[in-house]
């Protein structure tokens, strides 16, 4: 049986190929991490790179918004927006 003149000899090979790479990706895809939601003090430290006992004593003060659970405390990346925000410095005409 022949080919139609318009057709790609090496096609089937490339479907071969693509549904390979169609299963890697829905591999790798499952197999990634969920985002994090929530970061505990020392990763939140670390993210604002500041020491966990000033954020520790900011928490305890009132002066960060923190989320607790229990007697676990712990920092949405909102708060941790909000930390940098908050400790943005503006030069004498009111700009960065």
């Amino acid at each position: 049986m022949s080919q139609p003149a318009n057709s790609n000899p090496f096609e089937p090979f490339f479907q071969a190929i693509r549904e390979i790479v169609r299963e890697e990706i829905a591999a790798a895809l499952q197999k990634k991490a969920p985002i994090k939601l929530q970061f505990t003090t020392r990763e939140a430290s670390a993210m604002l790179s500041v020491k966990d006992s000033w954020l520790t004593s900011k928490a305890r003060a009132g002066e960060v918004p923190y989320h607790r659970q229990g007697h676990k405390v712990f920092f949405t990346q909102q708060d941790i927006d909000e930390i940098q925000a908050q400790s943005a410095v503006h030069g004498k005409n009111g700009k960065d």
